[in-house]
Order: structure tokens, then C-alpha cells, then sequence
């Protein structure tokens, strides 16, 4: 009996995962397409602002 896998509880944690991923995905791709509209509207006013928000939005976009 020691080793046994609870797969409900494990595939319950997987699913939630998922969620959370696919969650935070979307809010970087939406701030990716906030940035995208400041740049073309040509409202940014700092380079290294945007430089580095561009940074932050490539390392968790998929």
C-alpha cells in the first residue's frame, strides 16, 4: 500500500494547472496587445520602460 497514487487528486491538480497557465497566458497576451497598440499610437515616452515591458511579456508568451 505505500506507494499509491491518488490519480483523482493528481489529475485534479494537472486540470487546475492548465487553468492557471492558460490564465496567465492570456493576461500576457493581452498586455503584449496593450503594447503593441502604445507603440503604434507612439504614446510610450520611455524606450527602456518599453524595452523592458517587452522583455516581461516575451519570457511567459508561448
Amino acid at each position: 500500500m505505500g506507494n499509491t497514487v491518488n490519480t483523482d487528486l493528481a489529475n485534479e491538480l494537472q486540470n487546475r494547472f492548465y487553468i492557471y497557465f492558460r490564465r496567465s497566458q492570456q493576461r500576457f497576451a493581452e498586455r503584449a496587445a496593450k503594447l503593441l497598440t502604445i507603440k503604434a499610437k507612439g504614446l510610450f515616452r520611455n524606450i527602456k520602460d518599453l524595452s523592458y515591458e517587452r522583455k516581461a511579456v516575451g519570457m511567459y508568451a508561448a
